[in-house]
């Protein structure tokens, strides 16, 4: 150690620009101290410590305290001393700011007793002692919360999140987990109120989820549903898509994969207005469709009454692979996204949850099932979880082997299935038993 004249160092070229609070570091040393020397090599030239540098010039010091050390590469110096070193977790820094706040109320009491003898003495008229100033807990939150690098809206944040996990560690521990990993403060606090308001919905649902699933088609058994009774929809219905996929090989047999009688048509005039008819005023609904007909689907949904609000990419991060070869794989397949009414249910998820661009894996494992066109139930949950309630009715006039019934299942919503198919119907039957 040696006590060096500031004048004498050396600042070479530095990677770290932003200085910070120096103020708050400046305050630290009058307190406390040089706790952390800087460090310089014999010939003076600075390796690491340069914020605590720029606060002793703020100081009007003259010298300061040095490790002289011989090191060879002052760059690795400086990435040594900021990125090997292990920085307060969210959780470290709640612990260090209550210790703190806690100290500076006990200091601003014993302050208040020391005023209220002065007053005393003075005997002051109605012999009432100064009551602690309002403002003398805002100051100890907000110094606290400046010792440990935060603002006191992201301590208060981060202090809800480890109350959360320290009451309820089986429902919140994941999420300061979370927090402590990424150092994401705000997102751990969004992830909290999300999860408590879906927990304060379920708790107040006022009936079991009801799950109903029927054989036949949908024209016959939309109208028997009670108008305007539905908030959400999530369907995939058929585009004759059937016709596209038969390819020709010299080498091996022909591929084929015909998807049957159910895919041969596409009549929005039928079941557009239908569906319409028993979505409620606030409802919802989410139609998968191929890209050579979203222009058509969107000016039928228009034609009949509906505002489309958004066109979703879903990117298959493992599509099919291309068989001929001779252009990109199809990895992506589109969702409108269409409303009714003045307002609509919508569950806000954070900004990073809500893109309308999602990746998400093709069916795959024991979730896939005989059925060309399946959705998986992953997917289908994050329009369910947005655009409905706990206990809400999902509706899916094209059913399939039942993911939608799957993913509103999981998610505590009712379901209504209707499948024309009497393969598929059944196979959603056997998935759906309880």
């Amino acid at each position: 150690m040696a006590k060096v004249k500031l004048s004498d160092i050396v600042i070479g070229k530095r990677f770290r620009k932003d200085m910070g609070d120096l103020e708050n570091l400046v305050q630290s040393i009058r307190e406390r101290g040089l706790l952390h020397p800087i460090a310089v090599t014999p010939k003076m030239e600075l390796v690491c410590g340069r914020r605590r540098l720029e606060a002793y010039k703020l100081m009007g010091q003259m010298h300061i305290e040095c490790n002289v050390i011989d090191i060879d590469d002052i760059i690795k110096g400086e990435r040594d001393e900021n990125v090997c070193r292990e920085d307060f977790s969210p959780s470290d820094a709640v612990a260090i700011a209550v210790a703190i706040e806690e100290r500076e109320k006990a200091e601003a009491k014993e302050r208040q007793s020391e005023a209220g003898k002065t007053h005393g003495r003075g005997q002051i008229a109605c012999g009432n002692l100064p009551q602690a100033s309002k403002n003398e807990k805002t100051k100890s939150k907000t110094k606290a919360a400046k010792s440990v690098g935060m603002s006191r809206k992201t301590l208060d944040k981060a202090q809800k999140v480890v109350a959360a996990a320290e009451e309820e560690p089986e429902r919140y521990s994941d999420i300061q987990e979370k927090m402590d990993k990424t150092g994401k403060v705000d997102g751990a606090y969004k992830e909290l109120k999300h999860r408590k308001k879906v927990e304060a919905i379920a708790s107040h649902a006022p009936i079991k989820p009801s799950f109903d699933i029927i054989h036949g088609l949908m024209e016959n058994y939309i109208p028997k549903i009670a108008s305007h009774s539905i908030p959400l929809i999530v369907t995939d219905p058929p585009y004759g898509l059937g016709e596209t996929a038969n390819i020709q090989f010299d080498h091996r047999a022909d591929l084929a994969e015909p998807k049957g009688e159910w895919d041969q048509s596409v009549f929005y005039e039928e079941w557009i207005p239908l569906l319409r008819s028993c979505l409620r005023d606030d409802g919802s609904m989410y139609v998968f469709v191929p890209d050579f007909e979203i222009g058509n689907l969107w000016a039928a949904l228009l034609k009949h009454g509906f505002n489309v609000l958004n066109l979703i990419t879903w990117h298959k991060t493992n599509p099919a692979p291309s068989v001929r070869k001779s252009c990109y794989c199809h990895s992506c397949e589109y969702i409108l996204f269409a409303t009714v009414g003045d307002s609509h249910i919508f569950n806000w998820q954070g900004q990073n949850e809500m893109h309308n661009h999602i990746e998400h894996p093709i069916c795959q494992g024991n979730e896939r099932l005989d059925h060309p066109t399946q959705k998986p139930v992953g997917l289908l949950k994050r329009f369910i979880e947005v655009s409905s309630n706990v206990g809400d009715v999902v509706l899916d006039p094209f059913a399939g082997v039942g993911s939608t019934g799957a993913a509103a299942k999981e998610l505590s919503r009712s379901y209504k299935l209707i499948e024309g198919d009497e393969n598929y119907y059944r196979k959603a039957c056997i998935r759906l038993q309880d």
